[in-house]
């Protein structure tokens, strides 16, 4: 487990080989997006069909997924800065292997299910998601979301670990972890921003001039 590994170190290298970037570890988060676009693409009628008959099902779901959403995308667990302590630091460390096992799995699934839900759901949970997501807040993100994704993990790479090292006098690990996340998300975004102005953009005029010409 990376909690008390030294970034980049030789301990930190092995868990993240062993737990993180192995192809049959992303594999059903990749099977997820496929099984979604398979759903919605060749299997409409019977998709739509299905949310329509187990209702209630698909409610306590739809709660299910949420709740897991959260919860994996906000456990600070210090994957990217040497921590003294963690969450499951006073668990057995079979929790925290399977926590690592779990999660990626976990979030993909409850992401591809709000989404096939958003389609076809038709609940309380699943129209307030619809309406939260069809907010026009969201669409100027979409536009720098690939350049965000270029961008933040050698950001955070960077970052993580001279603000863990900055801040761990005065505050908590938790605490930690939500302020590196906040600063993490601003730098993003702004960095994403100049990216796809400067980069993307010109890059996608480009593309139109010489496939029109």
């Amino acid at each position: 487990m990376p909690f008390n590994f030294t970034f980049l170190s030789n301990e930190w290298k092995a868990w993240f080989d062993g737990y993180y970037v192995a192809t049959h570890l992303r594999y059903i988060g990749l099977l997820s997006g496929v099984a979604t676009a398979y759903l919605t693409v060749y299997k409409s009628d019977e998709t739509k069909a299905f949310f329509e008959k187990r209702s209630g099902a698909i409610f306590v779901l739809s709660i299910l997924a949420v709740i897991l959403i959260i919860i994996t995308s906000f456990t600070p667990v210090g994957e990217w800065a040497p921590m003294k302590s963690s969450i499951f630091s006073n668990l057995s460390i079979h929790v925290g292997k399977w926590y690592e096992i779990l999660v990626r799995p976990v979030f993909s699934v409850s992401v591809a299910f709000i989404i096939t839900a958003c389609i076809y759901g038709n609940n309380v949970i699943i129209n307030g998601i619809k309406t939260f997501l069809s907010s026009k807040f969201f669409y100027p993100i979409a536009q720098v979301s690939y350049s965000a994704y270029l961008f933040h993990e050698m950001f955070i790479i960077w970052s993580v670990p001279k603000l863990y090292a900055y801040l761990t006098p005065n505050y908590s690990n938790p605490q930690i972890f939500f302020i590196t996340t906040f600063l993490s998300l601003v730098a993003i975004l702004l960095a994403s921003v100049i990216m796809y102005y400067l980069i993307e953009q010109p890059f996608q005029k480009i593309r139109d001039r010489i496939k029109f010409n």
